[in-house]
């Protein structure tokens, strides 16, 4: 049985590795939040991933990938 396209595993966009084990991402954004965005996308890309509790945020920067997420 071959392996389809709905059981293979999807690739995650780059994501900070500075996380806390129980809050992810969260506590990096804590205090600063607006600032530390741009800096984390300089670092890692115009898509980036963060891990929140009991979610996922990607995040993209690029004007272009943002349209083809939400218009195309």
């Amino acid at each position: 049985m071959g392996i389809t396209s709905s059981t293979k595993k999807k690739s995650v966009p780059p994501f900070p590795k500075e996380k806390h084990w129980l809050f992810g991402s969260a506590y990096i954004l804590r205090e600063n939040a607006h600032a530390i965005i741009p800096e984390l996308i300089k670092k890692y890309g115009d898509i980036i991933s963060l891990s929140l509790p009991l979610t996922r945020l990607v995040i993209a920067a690029n004007p272009e990938y943002a349209r083809y997420v939400l218009v195309d």
